[in-house]
């Protein structure tokens, strides 16, 4: 993707932007900025750096609204694999899942809800994934957003893959596929 190559050529700027914004107490911004750029620093290898800004945006504690809380602990989720317990993940989507559900925030719901789902697919829980997945499903649906639905997709197929259904599995990821493309 371009835009993943142009945020790589920018990185040093984005991280002297996320350095000021946290200096000069500008957390909601620093925190909007962590919201765009998750993706990137995840798809990158700069989990640890998402984790750490996202881990000093959150030390603002009552001063940040619930929306610009709810990102932040998801962002901070999102970038915790291999840092954080399973269990602090958990803790800390299943706080953001409280404050998106607070706000109608639809899209951070179903971000947060993908990552509780694969969190318990990863534990090998095939039953509170499905459900999980399912829900997420609903709320990608509800938005239209292709993206989600194609991540989902990909997820529930190792589901019946690890239960040894392979034509059901293949029936998901042909379906993510097509929708990716």
């Amino acid at each position: 993707m371009a835009w993943l190559a142009r945020l790589e050529r920018e990185h040093d700027n984005l991280r002297v932007a996320m350095r000021w914004l946290l200096e000069e107490g500008e957390t909601d911004t620093a925190v909007r900025l962590a919201w765009a750029l998750w993706l990137f620093w995840r798809v990158h290898g700069y989990q640890g750096e998402g984790y750490r800004y996202t881990g000093e945006t959150l030390e603002a504690g009552d001063a940040l609204s619930t929306v610009v809380r709810a990102k932040a602990l998801c962002v901070r989720g999102l970038m915790s694999y291999g840092i954080e317990s399973i269990e602090g993940t958990e803790r800390l989507w299943e706080q953001s899942a409280a404050l998106f559900r607070q706000t109608k925030d639809t899209f951070g719901l179903a971000l947060t809800m993908g990552g509780l789902s694969a969190m318990a697919l990863a534990q090998g829980d095939l039953d509170r994934s499905t459900a999980l997945f399912e829900e997420t499903m609903d709320l990608y649906r509800k938005i239209e957003n292709r993206w989600g639905v194609g991540s989902v997709l990909s997820h529930q197929g190792v589901i019946p893959l690890s239960r040894g259904e392979h034509e059901r599995a293949a029936r998901y990821f042909e379906e993510a596929l097509a929708i990716s493309r």
